[in-house]
């Protein structure tokens, strides 16, 4: 199941520059509603990379200092 306003996100992320070009390609070959879900599962991949390089850094900041001391 989606996360909840993950559709708005999409759809806010068709009209900006970074989504927008795939986001007309996928629409003309799939529909319009295949083009959403690509493009919320782009999203949801994007965040979860963020994520996990922020954990990363965070672990390896606070972690090594933390691991020394």
């Amino acid at each position: 199941m989606a996360a909840p306003g993950s559709g708005r996100a999409a759809q806010t992320a068709r009209r900006s520059s970074q989504f927008a070009a795939a986001c007309a390609a996928i629409a003309q070959r799939r529909g319009k509603k295949i083009a959403t879900i690509a493009i919320t599962g782009e999203l949801l991949t994007r965040a979860c990379d963020l994520l996990a390089s922020a954990r990363s850094a965070d672990t390896t900041t606070a972690g090594g200092a933390a691991a020394t001391a």
